[in-house]
């Protein structure tokens, strides 16, 4: 632990507030500078994100990146998994618009 930091653990997701609505998660900019400023004080935060949202492009895959590069220790990398049993599952798999499905990016699509 750096001197008189905290040690920690963000489960950030992504640094794109387009990507967190259409996921129904809450929107996440108004923290970005606390999070700067932590990952700036203390190397030994940890950071997860996660690829393959709905909305996300290698754009904004590239800013999440670039945001998070300026100063973090370690930064986890997780693909989006859905289960074909949850709601999102089942919606791509009929097809569907609820929770924001037509916008997920195929496999093919994540190359980034």
């Amino acid at each position: 632990m750096g001197a008189g930091g905290i040690t920690g653990w963000f489960w950030l997701q992504c640094f794109s507030d387009k990507e967190l609505v259409a996921a129904g998660a809450d929107p996440r900019g108004r923290y970005l500078p606390g999070v700067r400023f932590c990952a700036r004080r203390d190397p030994e935060i940890s950071f997860d994100l996660i690829a393959g949202f709905a909305e996300q492009t290698k754009e904004s895959w590239r800013m999440s990146l670039i945001e998070l590069v300026a100063g973090a220790g370690d930064v986890s990398v997780y693909l989006l998994e859905i289960d074909e049993g949850s709601r999102l599952g089942k919606e791509l798999l009929l097809g569907g618009a609820k929770y924001s499905a037509g916008a997920v990016p195929s496999e093919d699509e994540c190359d980034y």
